[in-house]
């Protein structure tokens, strides 16, 4: 049996990084609202796209403060829905905070 404080200090102090198709696109301390949803939906006709979606494969990791993978949360078949940034100002310090919410259809968390 693991003891829980064990377990548990290798996700203190830990920072995350974004992998698309296996190139690490950015590094962050935040992340939320990891989750998958199904909604029904009916089609009354069954159209053909010209080009096939370009659906991407992406993994959120996770490592511990000396920079070692401790666990991922990999996305399939997914695309970006939306981007935001925070407020510019050029007469403030604030920190600007990028936000990007990625739609999947698959999420399977991973540990090495």
């Amino acid at each position: 049996m693991t003891d829980a404080k064990t377990h548990d200090q290798s996700y203190q102090g830990s920072f995350f990084a974004l992998e698309i198709d296996a190139l690490t696109l950015a590094w962050f301390t935040g992340c939320s609202g990891l989750s998958l949803e199904f909604d029904v939906t009916t089609f009354k006709e069954v159209v053909d796209a010209e080009k096939p979606t370009p659906y991407k494969t992406a993994s959120i990791v996770l490592y511990d403060r000396l920079q070692t993978e401790i666990a991922r949360f990999s996305l399939k078949a997914c695309w970006p829905s939306k981007m935001s940034v925070s407020d510019l100002s050029s007469g403030s310090d604030d920190v600007m905070v990028e936000e990007l919410t990625i739609q999947h259809e698959f999420l399977d968390w991973v540990k090495p």
